[in-house]
């Protein structure tokens, strides 16, 4: 093996200037220091120690090559060498320890280093990233390293220094009494408390005691008792959402009574793969309480309250009840209905039907208890009339014991009414923050003759916040999406190591698909109390605006993405990628072009997520719009 007598070390502070393009040209005599130029990666991390870009501690520390390593190198059209890295460290320079169990890989181009310091990194602190490089020549068949004469290796030692961002607000200050967990906490509809919290119990929590150092916390429910004159009393605690839970009793509470809510959450620390408690700076157990004194108010003596009914269908006050949608309905309770004193025989229960506002009867179905689900079913009757209120009632043993006013739609099932094929009618512009280029809504319209039924509350706003009405983008079927770079950047998600999007992909998911509102008047339509007694409904929206508001959530999107872009990256020059360069060169984010926006829509039954009819609509754009000048 040919020796090279070199010893090379380069320390490269985060303040650095850029160095410019390194290339060796063909014919000169080997030259050590050329060489090496030659070989060495230039270093970029995603971090720095100006505080313009500080490490998040959940957060990857990417460190971006000039090139990739352990690709083979022509040198003078002679020699074949090769870069490769033999050592990484990481150190706390606030205590000069270096930090163990580093875990790193490599990207697929072998040009990017994504380290984890998950729970290896404190806040607020800076730190040393410190890379060895080795070179090797090709003799033959092999590699071997390149030394000096006295056998020493060649070696480049390439710094970098960074700074871990402080705390934000997802961190949790373990140092205060409590981690506030608890909201409040109520008595709903005068019948039983109902508790607020502020996160759900099965999150785990960041939380520092120091506002430097952090750990993995979780809430514990320890207890949740009421009393009644100090006797205990039997309760059901049932989650109704992720952040409300109901006290239920498993005997009636008695009218007009005091009771007594007492509610403690504990919380545990995960410390070497076990969960032990958490205690605060001062060794203290951290442990949160909150009471409720109530009393209960008079119950009906007839009808069971709505507070012991998860969901319904039809909803009460439905305007929109579609009879070809669906052969049953049902009652879901949140507790057994046998519990419940107004229901005394559960093999006994029947459901009328009156057609308002003359009060006759048309109809007296029976009832079907599923235990699994807590819910009384029944079969709809076949002679609902159409643009008619009716009144719904539950029956046990001859008495009422609920009741709800709903009106059928003039339509047979929703489909009736929405037309199979639209055309985009206007764009929207929205301003986006940090863009000098506006995002663009897709608005399409659905027009009447005059004012009719358009949509009720339910289908637009939704049962607890879920729409019955869902619509769901086909992207398969956008060509605009298909050839565009918005395609690219999530088919390669994310498309280098520090490319992650902001926004919560757990609520949104990482296309978006479902990211549509209805532009309407007199979006939140219920049945009224006058079109009860009356019979006679009047309509004021003529339209309904079916809005595309997709285009928002990716304009954001290939925002951040290009930021990213630009932070790895120097110049264009250096991306090999043509849609990566791309993207990298245009400030402008795509905007929508002509052609099709098909989408599904889907009827979905509240509080039972049963599909029960679906309908792909065609939309067509043919607004050209002029984005020549961005992308072609």
């Amino acid at each position: 093996m040919k020796k090279i007598a070199f010893l090379f070390a380069v320390v490269l502070l985060f303040m650095a200037c850029e160095e410019e393009s390194k290339e060796v040209k063909p014919g000169n005599e080997v030259d050590l220091i050329t060489l090496i130029n030659f070989l060495e990666p230039y270093v970029k991390i995603s971090a720095s120690e100006s505080g313009s870009n500080l490490l998040y501690p959940l957060d990857s520390l990417c460190v971006y090559l000039s090139e990739p390593l352990e690709v083979e190198k022509e040198y003078d059209n002679k020699q074949v060498f090769k870069c490769q890295l033999e050592q990484l460290e990481v150190t706390a320079l606030y205590n000069s320890q270096k930090i163990e169990g580093i875990t790193y890989r490599f990207n697929a181009h072998k040009d990017t280093l994504v380290l984890d310091l998950t729970e290896k990194m404190e806040a607020d602190r800076s730190y040393e990233l410190c890379l060895v490089f080795n070179y090797y020549e090709k003799i033959g068949d092999k590699w071997e390293k390149v030394q000096l004469e006295d056998s020493q290796e060649s070696t480049s030692v390439i710094t970098k220094r960074f700074k871990s961002a402080k705390f934000d607000e997802n961190v949790y200050d373990c140092s205060k009494a409590s981690l506030a967990i608890i909201n409040e906490i109520e008595l709903y509809k005068e019948v039983f408390p109902e508790i607020s919290l502020n996160y759900s119990i099965d999150k785990v929590l960041i939380v520092s005691k120091d506002r430097h150092a952090y750990s993995y916390v979780r809430a514990v429910m320890k207890e949740i008792a009421i009393t009644q004159d100090g006797t205990s009393v039997n309760t059901d605690n049932v989650w109704v959402s992720p952040l409300q839970m109901r006290v239920l009793p498993v005997d009636n509470f008695q009218e007009n009574t005091a009771y007594q809510l007492n509610m403690k959450v504990a919380f545990e620390e995960k410390v070497n793969n076990e969960w032990v408690p958490l205690k605060n700076a001062a060794g203290e157990i951290i442990l949160e309480e909150k009471s409720l004194s109530f009393t209960t108010g008079t119950f009906p003596n007839e009808l069971i309250s709505d507070a012991f009914i998860a969901a319904s269908y039809p909803l009460e006050r439905q305007f929109n009840f579609y009879p070809g949608e669906y052969a049953q309905g049902y009652i879901e309770f949140l507790v057994d209905p046998a519990r419940l004193s107004q229901i005394e025989a559960m093999d006994n229960l029947q459901f009328r039907f009156t057609l308002l506002p003359d009060n006759i009867e048309t109809a007296v179905v029976n009832g079907r208890y599923s235990q699994t689900d807590k819910t009384i079913w029944f079969d709809f009757p076949t002679n609902l009339q159409h643009e008619k209120p009716y009144r719904i009632e539950l029956i046990s043993n001859s008495k009422v014991v609920y009741s709800n006013e709903f009106r059928v739609s003039k339509y047979q099932r929703l489909f009736d009414k929405l037309p199979a094929d639209r055309e985009i009618r206007f764009l929207y512009d929205v301003e986006l923050e940090g863009s000098i280029k506006d995002a663009s809504f897709l608005g399409t319209t659905i027009y009447l003759d005059e004012p009719d039924e358009c949509f009720d509350y339910y289908e637009i706003k939704g049962f607890r916040e879920q729409p019955l009405m869902k619509i769901t983008a086909l992207l398969d079927q956008w060509d605009w999406y298909n050839q565009s770079p918005y395609k690219y950047i999530y088919d390669h998600y994310p498309i280098i190591p520090g490319a992650k999007l902001s926004r919560d992909l757990s609520k949104e998911g990482l296309l978006a698909l479902n990211y549509f509102e209805i532009w309407q008047v007199d979006f939140n339509r219920k049945l009224t109390d006058d079109e009860i007694t009356s019979g006679v409904f009047e309509y004021e929206a003529d339209k309904s605006h079916i809005i595309n508001e997709i285009p928002l959530i990716w304009a954001k999107d290939y925002l951040e993405t290009r930021e990213a872009l630009l932070d790895r990256y120097s110049k264009a020059e250096d991306i090999k990628d043509e849609m990566l360069r791309k993207i990298y060169e245009m400030e402008y984010f795509p905007t929508p072009s002509s052609g099709d926006y098909s989408i599904k829509v889907e009827y979905v039954l509240p509080g039972k997520d049963i599909v029960t009819s679906s309908q792909i609509i065609k939309i067509t754009d043919d607004i050209e719009m002029n984005d020549d000048d961005y992308w072609d």
